[in-house]
């Protein structure tokens, strides 16, 4: 299995419209990673950016989380006076000037970002798809609560080195990392160190706890393959194909809550690779990490499956009284409100996993349900910090 394999393979487990897996769309970084490199093997350790910016495509108001690691980027903008699910995506510096292509994939067509560097922002234009006219983007950095740097862990190897198109198993993990050693900071690290592996000792560096994952990881994949035949590595190469990517992330942040996107797909054989996103929310006031409980009153928690629903409803086009089984879901109601959830400036995303309330096909379902249809739901104290 060589890296345009692999690409090919994210690609069409994760090409779903973006109201659908926003969750699992950091992806795409992987794909253009691996499309230009063969699974010789390789190692890549560094940082790279985490750039937070407000500004507008033409007169729209939207605010970016822009992360980069050498040439590649990825990250998610959100208009912002919707305030609704953030909008993901990838891309790689390019040769034409200095330029950044950014590619926001949405089923049959994209949405294109092409932004150059200027004084402390980026400027350019955005495109719907290919054959819509340009406009104007103007975004600024702004300086948040807590300061980010990124770090990044890969390795690939193959097999055989010396067997053409030999199957083999790759590593990567990227994470933002807290600068400074202020509470805010020191908390948020031990949830990023808690997010790679909660066994990780307390206080140990994130490079060491990334390079202990990966060394395991590589030599168990090795360890698989170690007695297979070439005629078994040639004939069936997705059976020795191994490949994880752990990503954890800003899903967003204000001065009162930091939301962590902890990521992370696998792929061990078989016709795709899966994958999923778990939400951290940290209260950067109290110094601790949010549940639903904290968000929602005890009477909100049983009301939330009826609003969930009907904000389904809404998102994907169903007429009132048609069934949710028309969109794709394996019932004809959402029973449960799931507890993976993040939060957003105008309302709260509820994220459900591949397979939790419909079909693989479907990709991570994600519903935004805005604070306004919250707020009789929220328990008092949150709903003063979030301006409900």
């Amino acid at each position: 299995m060589n890296g345009r394999t692999l690409a090919d393979r994210i690609l069409s487990t994760f090409t779903q419209t973006t109201s659908r897996m926003k969750s699992l769309t950091a992806l795409f970084m992987t794909l253009l990673s691996l499309c230009s490199v063969s699974l010789a093997q390789k190692a890549a350790d560094g940082s790279g950016t985490y750039r937070y910016l407000e500004g507008t495509i033409d007169k729209y108001p939207v605010s970016m989380h822009l992360y980069g690691y050498k040439d590649q980027w990825l990250g998610h903008y959100t208009y912002s006076r919707v305030g609704g699910q953030p909008i993901s995506f990838t891309g790689f510096d390019t040769l034409r000037n200095g330029t950044v292509d950014l590619d926001v994939f949405k089923g049959e067509t994209s949405e294109v970002f092409r932004l150059k560097t200027s004084g402390d922002g980026l400027t350019g234009t955005w495109r719907k798809d290919e054959k819509s006219a340009p406009l104007q983007v103007s975004l600024k950095e702004v300086a948040t609560v807590l300061p980010m740097r990124l770090l990044h862990r890969s390795e690939r190897v193959a097999h055989r080195p010396a067997l053409p198109e030999s199957p083999g198993c790759s590593f990567e993990a990227t994470i933002v990392w807290p600068e400074g050693n202020s509470a805010q900071a020191e908390f948020v690290k031990r949830q990023v160190r808690a997010s790679l592996d909660e066994k990780a000792a307390a206080g140990a560096s994130p490079e060491a706890v990334m390079d202990a994952m990966r060394k395991k990881y590589i030599s168990d994949c090795r360890a698989e393959a170690k007695d297979a035949k070439e005629e078994e590595l040639k004939d069936m190469p997705s059976m020795y194909s191994r490949d994880i990517v752990h990503r954890v992330t800003v899903m967003t942040q204000s001065t009162e809550f930091l939301c962590l996107d902890d990521m992370e797909w696998e792929y061990s054989g078989g016709a795709h690779g899966n994958g999923y996103s778990l939400y951290r929310i940290l209260d950067l006031k109290n110094l601790k990490r949010l549940g639903m409980n904290d968000l929602f009153t005890a009477n909100g928690v049983k009301a939330l499956p009826k609003l969930i629903e009907n904000r389904f409803r809404i998102q994907y086009g169903l007429k009132p009284g048609q069934s949710l089984r028309d969109a794709g879901l394996y019932e004809n109601r959402i029973a449960t409100a799931t507890q993976n959830v993040y939060l957003t400036s105008k309302g709260v995303v509820f994220s459900y996993t591949s397979y939790e309330i419909g079909p693989y096909a479907m990709g991570p379902i994600e519903v935004f349900v805005p604070y306004t249809e919250l707020k009789p739901h929220l328990q008092p104290a949150f709903a003063k910090r979030v301006g409900a």
